[in-house]
């Protein structure tokens, strides 16, 4: 038999008289104690590891603002802490008032540039609870082989749903909450979906940071470059703006026609419109994407 180097052997006899033998001498527990540390501190190094309790998530839904006969977007978002994220699902209700023509979108966090790309899953629908409230729901599997998720740490914009605002619609603050009542509407099912994030095997229960959609008073509120009124910026508006200025033509917002902002009324504003239309010029000055007050102190006013 080959016998072990005298020092291998010397190491091992040591080892086993320390460790193993009946009668350890103080020398020895001393060393044992020690050993264990070292082994220990070697774990703790090269093997971190992030404790349960550490890994948690927020499921969030931002909040807007308009009037009615308007349309309000928001998103949901999600952040997650010690846990790159896999999978998430939920569902966001909204009040009667307030109306959802269409199901929700892709949101930042799947941008085939600035995100992740598209998810390998994606469920995203009109949903209704068993007592008629209305909302929407969302579910997304980011990579089936599990390679690529969303990183820890970081708000991640899932997806996003423009709410109409009708006629009529009384001042107020009209809540959107998070729910795990809601059922999807297509296909037909009576299974409601929960908010849920996966962080690897973790299955985590999100805190919810709920939005809202607040009606505010139409007085004062406009669009920029919208001179004809009639919520969206096109050509129709150049020739309205043109007619005001040179034949007299009517308009209820002046601060509507003043497309670039420096407070007179003259042939820039028109022009301003048409370069934006046909030359892919520069946003107008706000608001200009939605409607709403003049950031700009003048003397123009908007009825």
């Amino acid at each position: 038999m080959r016998r072990r180097p005298v020092e291998i052997e010397d190491w091992h006899s040591e080892f086993v008289r320390n460790f193993t033998h009946p009668e350890v001498s103080r020398e020895g527990a001393l060393r044992r104690r020690k050993w264990w540390l070292c082994v220990a501190a070697v774990f703790v190094v090269l093997c971190p590891q992030v404790p349960l309790s550490a890994q948690s998530a927020e499921l969030s839904c931002s909040s807007g603002s308009g009037i009615a006969v308007s349309d309000v977007t928001i998103a949901v978002s999600v952040t997650s802490i010690g846990g790159d994220i896999d999978g998430v699902s939920g569902g966001v209700q909204h009040t009667p008032e307030l109306e959802l023509g269409s199901a929700p979108v892709l949101g930042s966090a799947f941008d085939p540039i600035t995100g992740v790309g598209s998810p390998d899953f994606v469920f995203l629908e009109l949903a209704a609870t068993a007592g008629g409230a209305a909302g929407f729901t969302f579910g997304f599997v980011v990579d089936f082989n599990l390679t690529i998720s969303l990183p820890t740490g970081v708000s991640q914009e899932l997806t996003v749903a423009t709410y109409s605002i009708p006629a009529g619609t009384a001042e107020g603050v009209y809540p959107l909450n998070f729910t795990d009542a809601l059922i999807p509407l297509n296909p037909p099912t009576s299974i409601a979906i929960i908010n849920q994030v996966s962080l690897g095997p973790i299955e985590v229960a999100p805190t919810l940071a709920h939005g809202s959609i607040e009606v505010v008073s139409s007085v004062g509120v406009f669009l920029r470059g919208d001179t004809n009124a009639d919520l969206t910026v096109d050509l129709a508006d150049a020739v309205a703006s043109l007619s005001f200025l040179f034949e007299g033509g009517p308009s209820v917002c002046l601060d509507a026609i003043d497309a670039n902002d420096d407070g007179i009324l003259d042939i820039s504003d028109p022009i301003k419109v048409l370069v934006l239309l046909f030359s892919l010029g520069p946003p107008l000055p706000a608001p200009y994407r939605a409607p709403g007050l003049d950031p700009t102190a003048d003397a123009l006013s908007c009825l």
